[in-house]
């Protein structure tokens, strides 16, 4: 789905994988784990979510870096 640029529909919708994440991530405060990569992936699905991408598949968050480097428009 990355490499095609297809994002929908969403097998796994990003508002799905964010919540995961999210629960990931509040699992391992509880037990004073950290998990850098997995705060990463949070930003990630934020920066998705604020740019519209609530009905594309999780894996859209590939996408970001592309638009991040300026490749890809909104």
């Amino acid at each position: 789905m990355i490499a095609g640029g297809k994002f929908e529909p969403a097998g796994f919708a990003a508002p799905l994988g964010q919540k995961d994440i999210r629960l990931a991530l509040a699992a391992a405060e509880a037990l004073n784990v950290p998990m850098p990569l997995a705060s990463l992936l949070r930003d990630r699905f934020l920066t998705l979510l604020a740019h519209g991408g609530e009905n594309l598949d999780w894996s859209a968050i590939g996408q970001l870096a592309a638009r991040d480097a300026g490749l890809v428009k909104d």
